[in-house]
């Protein structure tokens, strides 16, 4: 259907139900007698897959596009002027991957996009893609159990809220990237993007909500503030107001988001905030926030428990394929044992052995990464030997044998799993260092006979 001009009229201009790829082009509707429920619309589709509403233009109608159970329509480029009740909507009866493409709204007191419906609950999927509002309602309301609303570069100038995320509303991603929020006003209800239980109980809060930047948020009231059960993240967004235009729920009030306040700033479970922001106090993953700077010889791996970025403990594994510089001190670890031990790669690499209460045997790690060294040394005066053994062997055999006091080797492991070479090897009571596994016997002198 196209080019229908319509004034004064009561329902809908466009009703299709149970259609396959129903399409209106230019449809035009101005003053309709009634604007209540169910009246007042340009189009509706009910039970529809594949439709769309381009360039429809509409005065003072209740919807411009409305959506009842229907999947995979949208509109395009179609226009709304002081509306009667929200232009774009999906109607909460599980309607799916529906779009919204270079749509606007001017002028009125009604919101401009909303996915769900307070009566018959929630959609799944609206991807609103360059919207523009100018008006003094909520610019886009993601609402009632819906999922999947999507929300780019926007151009929204209102004096309430430019995005609303309410009643269980979930998964909703804000992509500032290129667009605009422009508050105007002081009003202290009024958000670029606002995430909580409007309601006030609390049983009705949001679940993961994204705000990517750049982009502007322009205006003192233009804040972010999410108070949610899910993921909060917000990240690189640009502010032409100061830093205090961050917000988050800290339980009790809201808090700024910005460097200084005395007790920190705590983030959620799986919340990051980057970009525009600087912080020197900051909590993850539900710890609390430092109060104070680390010193520079604070331990990093108790810093970094601290902070929530890692489990408390005492291994701090550190891989890295460049060069290393260490101007300081230096120190690793050191094992005493004194009975049968097995060797891993995250022993200590220095291992005193006291084979006074009977020999034993110190096992290698069976490996194949290479680089591990680990020394072995024998501290004990008495005659029981300690046992050096790897799983395939060590410089080609499959053990050393310490025997003297103050004998060690240190051995490395290869990129052959289980395979050990000597490094370093001493025996200070013979008075010789040993590179080889074995020591070739010596040969006896023989002497020679009077007269030859």
């Amino acid at each position: 259907m196209e080019n229908v001009r319509a004034e004064g009229w009561e329902n809908h201009i466009v009703n299709f139900n149970k259609c396959l790829r129903p399409r209106t082009i230019d449809i035009e509707g101005r003053n309709p007698f009634q604007t209540g429920s169910g009246h007042g619309y340009i189009g509706r589709m009910t039970h529809c897959v594949d439709g769309e509403f381009t360039r429809s233009v509409a005065y003072g109608t209740r919807h411009v596009a409305n959506y009842v159970a229907s999947a995979r329509c949208g509109s395009r480029s179609c226009r709304s002027y002081r509306p009667a009740g929200v232009s774009y909507q999906t109607h909460g009866l599980r309607s799916r991957d529906i779009y919204s493409v270079d749509d606007t709204v001017v002028g009125g007191d009604s919101s401009g996009w909303s996915h769900g419906n307070t009566t018959y609950a929630g959609d799944y999927g609206y991807r609103i893609l360059r919207p523009r509002y100018y008006g003094t309602n909520n610019g886009v309301l993601a609402r009632c159990g819906s999922t999947g609303t999507r929300i780019i570069d926007p151009e929204i100038h209102t004096t309430a809220k430019g995005v609303e995320v309410s009643s269980l509303a979930s998964d909703v991603i804000v992509d500032l990237t290129q667009g605009t929020i422009e508050i105007f006003g002081e009003a202290g209800t009024s958000y670029a993007v606002h995430a909580a239980d409007v309601n006030g109980s609390g049983e009705y809060k949001p679940g993961s909500v994204t705000v990517h930047g750049p982009g502007d948020l322009v205006g003192t009231r233009a804040l972010v503030s999410l108070d949610v059960t899910g993921a909060a993240r917000i990240g690189g967004v640009e502010y032409d107001q100061g830093d205090d235009q961050l917000q988050r729920w800290d339980g009790t009030d809201w808090a700024e988001v910005e460097s200084g306040g005395a007790a920190g700033v705590t983030l959620d479970t799986d919340q990051t905030i980057t970009g525009a922001k600087s912080m020197a106090e900051v909590g993850f993953f539900g710890t609390s926030a430092l109060g104070t700077k680390p010193s520079a010889t604070d331990d990093l791996g108790t810093v970094l428990s601290s902070l929530g970025l890692r489990t408390a403990g005492g291994a701090y594994p550190i891989t890295t394929s460049g060069a290393v510089a260490l101007t300081g001190g230096f120190r690793t670890g050191l094992g005493n044992r004194s009975g049968t031990y097995n060797i891993t790669t995250n022993t200590a690499p220095f291992n005193m052995c006291d084979a006074s209460g009977g020999a034993f045997t110190i096992s290698l790690p069976n490996t194949g990464s290479a680089g591990y060294r680990f020394t072995i040394k024998k501290i004990d005066a008495s005659a029981n030997a300690v046992t050096v053994s790897a799983p395939i062997g060590i410089d080609g055999v499959p053990t050393l044998v310490l025997t003297d006091q103050w004998e060690w080797v240190e051995v490395v492991s290869t990129f052959t799993t289980g395979q050990y070479m000597i490094v370093g090897r001493a025996d200070p009571a013979h008075n010789r260092n040993r590179d080889t596994a074995v020591t070739a016997p010596r040969r006896r002198r023989v002497p020679r006979r009077a007269g030859r």
